[in-house]
């Protein structure tokens, strides 16, 4: 409900309510009409999860997926390469353990050549500019 001006009517010609064929303003409760519902754009899906991902959204996380898909396939490539060429040319692959030293795998590995030869064989093979190893580093030992 809310407060508005209401009129008394007019009755032949003359204002009802009026002293002297003045107008005078009264105010009466005039009730409000009720709100008009607005039916939806769109029907509401009761079974709705709460979220909607837009084309962009979409489009990123199959993004996502195809590059994640593409990394793992070029690991698991190169991982199965890297243990084919090792095992097929008679090199060894050996996991260097602590306080072991690139001296200590030559002597054991590779006694023909000599320790310089061989230590140099290995850093050649692996990469290495440095004879410093860690515990759990892959070593290509070559073919002697």
């Amino acid at each position: 409900m809310s407060a508005a001006i209401a009129w008394d009517g007019v009755e032949a010609g003359r204002l009802v309510g009026t002293r002297g064929g003045r107008s005078r303003g009264h105010l009466r409760l005039v009730p409000t009409p009720a709100p008009a519902r607005v039916a939806p754009s769109r029907p509401v899906r009761p079974e709705a999860t709460g979220f909607r991902l837009t084309r962009l959204g979409r489009l990123s996380i199959t993004l996502f997926v195809a590059v994640a898909l593409c990394a793992s396939l070029a690991l698991a490539y190169a991982a199965g390469s890297g243990a084919a060429v090792g095992s097929g040319s008679g090199e060894r692959v050996v996991v260097v353990q602590s306080g072991q030293t690139l001296s200590g795998l030559a002597q054991t590995y590779l006694p023909e050549r000599g320790i310089v030869n061989a230590i140099s064989a290995i850093q050649v093979a692996n990469g290495l500019s440095s004879d410093r190893l860690l515990a759990g580093q892959r070593l290509v030992i070559p073919a002697r």
